[in-house]
């Protein structure tokens, strides 16, 4: 298994790596090669989160991916089938050579061992992003090709991705089924781009997506693709689905859908490409918030509302006797209560000295006591496992035990719900909603500087809760 980002680091991979697979030839004269490809979300790296936990275990301070907890496609990654895995079934019941060997691609902005690109992170370009995040990868799979002596009898992948690596996913499947047109990298024996290995020994078997979100460039350009091939036609892989964020709705955060006639509320099927909708914001499904993240958002931000008074209490008076609260202000809190995110209690009002004025902004924030933990994204990491294996992927056929794997009991029922298609009834919405789903739509104080920028505002919700979802298109 390697980890790439730098081409340097990734040639210093091959060499580490090119024993393993010659053992596994080993009186091999044919061999099958069975491929993970595991291209990871925004903001999530496995190596930094692991030299994280080891810095604040000495104090230090992390942030960005040193942050965060390893997400399921780093999970998943780990669960892929390796040269033990090919021994053991050959020795079990005499199955044909095959060599196993799967890799992981640092999530988008980040860096294994370095710090986080801001560049990258916010607009999914550079050297981070997603196009040469791809251009790498079919490098490294070029060069791991060509240390297999033996003949390669067929070459199967199975892709995953989170976020824009379900993007960066997408684009390496489509560069990949175009193989013969392109004029990547040199042309080694064996490898993708050699005249002797034919587009017919490939097979992509299984693509497997968590919420996929394209959004290159500023946040506002949900829509700008910068060149990356993201389009699924009907014959790109055997199996592809995608499980769609229920609970995502923040403006500049647009879903990027398999299918050309998306329904977000139940999914759907075309041809080879299923899409599955689970409650559960963005990070709630590919995993990643760490178990010390904040949360308190803020729901709504009126700024300037009101006389300028002495003190909030004067405020808080000032409204409650001039019956100034909005019926948009009131419509939202009982929104809140009636899907499932809180209980009347839950919710406090607070009234905030504007930084750069002498007014008193207006602000509605979720109390969050009532939430219980980060272990929603446990559920879809079991959802996508059962879906891969379904589809004879290369995991292991059983996820470890533990308490990175482990799903929590009370959300025992959701792993079903999700593969059939099933509501959730009102108190399991409650449940899921108000003790583990993140609400990350929201405003924040700064937002009282920067006016109506969209391109400047990530996490503003989108007006009426309403996530917008762009359709599959085979042309982009």
């Amino acid at each position: 298994m390697t980890t790439i980002d730098d081409p340097l680091l990734a040639e210093a991979d091959d060499l580490q790596d090119a024993g393993a697979l010659g053992n596994v030839e080993r009186g091999c004269p044919v061999v099958r090669v069975e491929y993970g490809v595991f291209f990871d979300g925004t903001g999530n790296n496995e190596t930094n989160y692991l030299s994280g936990i080891d810095m604040r275990a000495k104090g230090q301070v992390t942030s960005g991916s040193y942050d965060n907890e390893a997400s399921n496609i780093a999970k998943l990654f780990n669960e892929y089938k390796n040269e033990e895995d090919a021994a053991r079934e050959r020795n079990q019941d005499g199955s044909p050579c095959v060599v196993y060997d799967s890799f992981y691609v640092d999530g988008i902005g980040t860096t294994a061992g370095r710090g986080d690109s801001n560049i990258g992170f916010a607009t999914g370009l550079g050297r981070t992003g997603v196009n040469q995040r791809v251009a790498r990868t079919i490098e490294h799979i070029s060069m791991r090709l060509a240390q297999i002596s033996a003949e390669i009898d067929e070459v199967i992948l199975d892709v995953f991705g989170f976020s824009r690596g379900a993007a960066a996913a997408r684009h390496f499947v489509n560069l990949l089924h175009d193989i013969r047109n392109l004029d990547v990298g040199a042309r080694r024996p064996g490898s993708f781009y050699s005249p002797l290995f034919t587009h017919e020994k490939l097979r992509i078997r299984f693509v497997g997506l968590f919420d996929c979100v394209v959004s290159t460039g500023t946040v506002a350009d949900d829509d700008n693709y910068a060149g990356s091939a993201i389009g699924l036609t009907d014959d790109i892989a055997e199996k592809v689905v995608n499980i769609f964020a229920g609970d995502e709705f923040r403006l500049n955060f647009s879903a990027n859908s398999i299918l050309a006639r998306p329904n977000r509320l139940t999914g759907g099927v075309e041809g080879t490409r299923e899409e599955y909708i689970g409650p559960g914001a963005h990070s709630d499904l590919g995993g990643g918030y760490s178990a010390h993240f904040p949360e308190a958002p803020i729901i709504a931000l009126e700024a300037g509302r009101g006389p300028t008074l002495a003190s909030p209490q004067d405020m808080i008076q000032h409204l409650e006797t001039a019956g100034e609260l909005s019926p948009a202000d009131i419509e939202r809190k009982q929104r809140l209560v009636e899907k499932g995110w809180c209980l009347p209690g839950e919710i406090d009002n607070c009234y905030i000295k504007q930084p750069i004025s002498d007014d008193w902004g207006y602000h509605i924030i979720l109390d969050r006591s009532a939430f219980h933990d980060h272990r929603l994204a446990r559920v879809y990491l079991h959802v996508m496992h059962q879906l891969a294996l379904d589809n004879d992927a290369g995991l292991r056929s059983a996820l470890p035990s533990g308490p990175l794997y482990d799903v929590p009991g009370d959300l025992g029922f959701l792993k079903n719900k999700v593969l059939n298609r099933q509501p959730l009834t009102r108190s399991e919405t409650v449940l899921v909603r108000r003790m583990y789903t993140h609400h990350s739509a929201h405003f924040a104080i700064s937002d009282t500087l920067i006016g109506t920028a969209l391109e400047l505002r990530p996490m503003i919700p989108q007006n009426g809760t309403i996530r917008t979802i762009y359709p599959n298109d085979p042309n982009n």
